[in-house]
């Protein structure tokens, strides 16, 4: 029921804020994802072993225009501008569950200007570390793209010029909830042909509803587009659509029922979902935690 598609919202449920609301703050049906094969397990994560991170990897000294773009960012919406952790946080944990290290080729997929691939080639000694994206990379802005030290692949995430089974680890940090209809799953075909066995996919965070919808703002879709200029983003047509004003194009709650779903369509895959907290809740991060999808190469 969830592959059927098409472009634009006419004739598709409509649901409002407060709906979406309620359907987040619900969550995961875990116990629907663990009786269709689904592994769920808890990670607890101390901030100490956090901070040791970020003084070993140094953003602020190595990754200026990074730091400060988002730091920038925070204040300019209201929000102190300490909340780069919580961006900073993605990338800890997206080596924390993964122990990247020598002889591995990892890509880090939909990357934009981030800097976690030049983390995992400089600060964890991988052979090879691709950073990919739809569009083109800001050398001159974010100099560490162009170094030599991570391998720049422009294209689409659902078809990456890489051999089959060559990977060890593919990651996407907050960045899946952007593709749209069908290219999320398209990404787990992509990962069940281009990871080794053993080899592992980290989807850091997983937005995740106890029914799944899409947020979109049709203002954005010409300002914001990157998939098609000027056609209209691709929805599933069973999957609610909450169109108030949010800035997003497509912005892509999954539940049990989709993630299953594509469970069935990569069968070489085995799905795990962790539920990553804190033992103690810092301020700067606010409540809860998150949760990451691994999907691990068979």
């Amino acid at each position: 029921m969830y592959q059927n598609e098409q472009a634009g919202i006419d004739g598709i449920e409509r649901i409002d804020l407060e709906h979406t609301k309620k359907l987040v703050s619900r969550g995961l049906n875990y116990d629907a994802l663990a009786a269709g094969g689904f592994s769920i397990s808890d990670t607890e994560i101390d901030e100490a072993d956090f901070d040791r991170y970020l003084e070993k990897v140094d953003y602020e000294g190595r990754y200026p225009t990074y730091y400060k773009h988002f730091s920038d960012h925070f204040l300019k919406v209201g929000r102190p501008a300490e909340k780069v952790k919580k961006k900073l946080f993605e990338q800890y944990i997206a080596a924390f569950l993964s122990n990247p290290g020598s002889g591995q080729r990892t890509i880090d997929v939909a990357a934009a200007f981030g800097p976690y691939s030049h983390i995992l080639k400089t600060v964890y000694g991988v052979e090879t570390a691709y950073h990919q994206d739809l569009n083109s990379f800001d050398t001159e802005r974010f100099p560490y793209l162009g170094d030599g030290e991570v391998e720049l692949v422009r294209g689409n995430a659902i078809d990456i010029p890489v051999e089959d089974n060559s990977i060890d680890y593919m990651y996407l940090l907050n960045s899946w909830e952007h593709f749209q209809a069908p290219s999320d799953v398209g990404l787990l075909l992509e990962a069940q042909r281009s990871l080794k066995p053993g080899g592992k996919l980290l989807i850091i965070p997983i937005k995740g509803a106890a029914q799944a919808f899409v947020r979109t703002d049709p203002d954005m879709w010409e300002r914001k587009q990157v998939y098609q200029k000027g056609h209209e983003p691709v929805f599933r047509s069973n999957v609610p659509v909450n169109t108030s004003a949010c800035r997003q194009v497509y912005d892509q709650y999954h539940d049990a029922k989709l993630l299953l779903a594509f469970a069935e369509m990569t069968p070489e895959l085995s799905y795990e979902v962790k539920k990553v907290r804190f033992k103690s809740q810092p301020e700067w991060y606010g409540g809860g935690g998150l949760d990451v999808l691994v999907a691990a190469r068979r």
